[in-house]
């Protein structure tokens, strides 16, 4: 009997990556899934995949860390790469002799380009404008437009055949115990808050369908180029009375402010090759499912996706992480505050937002309002040692997500905020200091 073909899954355990493991182990695919931490609880659900005790073998590695990914890539035959940053993938490609990367990107590199025609669909030729996005401070944009330029003038100059496939929202039941952005999205809009949300159109894709696009340029010799993933578009107000005739039971968003359309996107080219997705309502109808099991939708209006106005303030702190060269180590803690500790010791003390505002003169713009942080992470309240070091974690991935090539070192405030219920008893943090300026 022949060995299992052999590749290999960066960022193995993410919300995109989990199905595309258990996809390819229902395949008959050997894997190697790489992850910052195997032993991570949150990993767990990795092992309990069918076939997973025989033919998927976790290894941990850093992405940007040529010496831990070589074991990982080492005897597969193909690779791919769903982690976030961009690592030196094109020398692991050439020195293990991989002979189809499959790089995940988004539309952020397709979608942003004011020079396209408003009435033509957008397809593979159109190019998101990198120095428009500069220019808008739109520095995530930026990241996935030059991660993409990277990987396909690389497969031109060598003669490789990288495929990239460029993802909009990427919605669908959960694999892992943790909540993606895009869920958080999705739950945010399903519970309702305060939030003012512009009506404009969403491209949305479910995650099985990501899966099956991922192993279809893999194994159809013919795919190569990018890919544009996009087969549902509808703008905000419809996807809320999409959900509300589902699902009427919800509070859902309703500050909604009208804006100018842009031109959806076309996967044609995609669907040319045998690619079949499934349906907005099916989508819709999975996720709802998974989050109502897993009680994402109880509670408050927002949660997990934004402190709701339920909850009090009862402390404020603040730290200054920065990316720095590798081997240096994690960003310096400063200005934790004395009250923090009994804060997070107190029962009473609900959750913790870990938020991200760039500080002047780096360079670095905040994608949201003037002076409104960026909501990075909402967690429950731990020890307060492993919290610090959850916060500065969030901001050294958020920094390699931004930074890219281009943008390696810029500091940023973090901003960290422990909410009680209104009818608790305040904790002894709540008079503590606000954050330093």
């Amino acid at each position: 009997m022949a060995p299992p073909r052999r590749v290999c899954v960066t960022g193995g355990g993410g919300f995109i990556a989990s199905w595309l493991v258990k996809l390819l182990l229902s395949r008959g695919y050997a894997v190697h899934a790489t992850l910052r931490d195997p032993s991570d609880p949150k990993n767990a659900h990795l092992k309990e995949l069918e076939k997973a005790p025989e033919n998927l073998h976790l290894f941990k590695a850093d992405v940007l860390d040529y010496d831990t990914l070589t074991p990982a890539v080492e005897g597969c035959e193909g690779i791919f790469h769903l982690a976030t940053p961009v690592p030196e993938d094109k020398i692991i490609c050439s020195a293990a002799k991989v002979h189809k990367p499959v790089v995940m990107s988004s539309n952020a590199a397709v979608d942003f380009n004011p020079n396209w025609p408003q009435d033509i669909m957008k397809d593979e030729s159109c190019l998101s404008d990198k120095e428009f996005c500069k220019e808008n401070g739109d520095w995530y944009s930026v990241a996935k437009i030059t991660a993409e330029q990277i990987a396909l003038e690389y497969a031109v100059e060598n003669g490789l055949n990288v495929v990239t496939l460029c993802l909009p929202l990427v919605f669908g039941p959960l694999l892992q115990p943790t909540v993606n952005t895009s869920s958080k999205f999705l739950i945010y809009v399903i519970k309702g808050g305060p939030d003012v949300m512009n009506n404009r159109l969403w491209h949305i894709v479910d995650v099985r369908d990501v899966a099956d696009a991922l192993l279809l340029l893999y194994e159809k010799k013919e795919s190569s180029g990018r890919y544009i993933c996009s087969p549902n578009h509808i703008c905000t107000k419809d996807l809320v009375a999409l959900l509300k005739k589902m699902y009427p039971k919800y509070s859902y968003i309703n500050n909604i402010l009208d804006v100018d359309q842009k031109a959806s996107l076309t996967c044609q080219k995609l669907r040319d090759l045998g690619w079949e997705p499934r349906k907005l309502e099916e989508t819709l109808s999975d996720s709802v499912e998974c989050y109502v099991k897993a009680g994402l939708l109880r509670g408050v209006d927002g949660h997990p996706c934004r402190l709701p106005h339920l909850f009090r303030l009862a402390y404020r702190g603040e730290w200054d992480a920065r990316v720095v060269p590798r081997g240096r180590g994690p960003g310096q803690r400063v200005g934790r505050g004395s009250g923090f500790h009994p804060c997070t010791a107190s029962s009473d003390a609900k959750e913790m937002s870990i938020l991200l505002k760039p500080m002047a003169g780096t360079g670095v713009q905040d994608p949201g309002p003037e002076n409104v942080p960026l909501l990075l992470k909402v967690v429950d309240v731990l020890d307060h040692d492993a919290l610090t070091v959850t916060a500065e974690m969030e901001v050294l991935d958020r920094n390699t997500l931004m930074a890219t090539r281009a943008h390696r070192l810029f500091s940023v405030q973090l901003f960290t905020q422990i909410y009680h219920s209104e009818g608790g008893i305040p904790c002894s943090a709540e008079k503590a200091p606000s954050p330093r300026r």
